[in-house]
């Protein structure tokens, strides 16, 4: 696999615009964290097991990383209010962004200037540990099934299934006027289609930013071709929960 470098001294970057330079870096400090939660995201649903203890761990990690991803995003939106709107970038940035960027834009301002599962999940449940949702749930759970721990010779292989299976309904009540199913479908759809807006838009202001300041062309831009060997597809990569005990 071919991957761009592209050097930038610290000349260059002290050459661009305060504002612009900020919002710039933190783009990209995002765009790396939205990217690697995308990925994980991924590999864990790729992950298989024989047995139901495996299934529950397995959604215990997604349930992580949607929790992660939902805070990531909502920091992300109070980023660009503060860096590209509150800064009066956006005024010179929105007529430029391509049409990806645009839409994106359009897409992100919309889902957040109304109620949103993104803000509900990173506010009670991303960051925080709400005590009150949990006793609300608490009061909800039947007496009907059963939770379970797991407890391995080593920390990272115990599992404390059922504190993650009463968050995780604390998390799905959230998704109002849904069944189970739907909310969990919910939970995973509104990270995951947010992130691509974030990449999309961010991708546009950083050509933007990139050809104002850096450069037009590969050339101008000094770019090396690096080979990157041994990549795998995302589809046969997987996180396993439990893993070998050491001797």
């Amino acid at each position: 696999m071919k991957v761009y470098e592209i050097p930038i001294s610290k000349q260059q970057l002290d050459s661009i615009p305060a504002d612009a330079r900020l919002f710039f870096i933190q783009l990209g400090h995002l765009a790396n964290e939205l990217s690697t939660l995308n990925r994980l995201l991924l590999f864990v649903s790729n992950t298989t097991g024989t047995t139901e203890l495996e299934r529950r761990a397995r959604n215990s990690q997604a349930l992580l990383l949607v929790r992660l991803c939902s805070g990531k995003l909502f920091e992300g939106w109070q980023m660009f209010q503060r860096d590209y709107f509150g800064s009066k970038l956006s005024k010179e940035y929105d007529r430029l962004l391509d049409e990806s960027g645009k839409n994106s834009l359009t897409e992100i301002k919309q889902y957040f200037s109304k109620n949103n599962l993104i803000k509900d999940i990173r506010d009670n449940f991303a960051f925080h540990y709400s005590s009150d949702d949990l006793k609300i749930q608490l009061q909800h759970t039947k007496d009907t099934g059963t939770l379970y721990v797991y407890l391995g010779y080593a920390h990272g292989n115990s599992f404390y299934s059922f504190a993650d299976v009463l968050v995780g309904s604390a998390m799905l009540s959230k998704v109002q006027g849904a069944d189970p199913q739907q909310a969990m479908d919910a939970l995973f759809a509104d990270p995951i289609k947010a992130i691509k807006w974030f990449l999309d838009f961010i991708g546009s202001c950083m050509i933007i930013l990139a050809e104002k300041y850096l450069g037009t062309t590969l050339d101008t831009l000094g770019t090396n071709t690096i080979e990157v060997p041994n990549t795998k597809k995302w589809e046969d990569v997987q996180v396993p929960f439990f893993l070998a005990d050491e001797n």
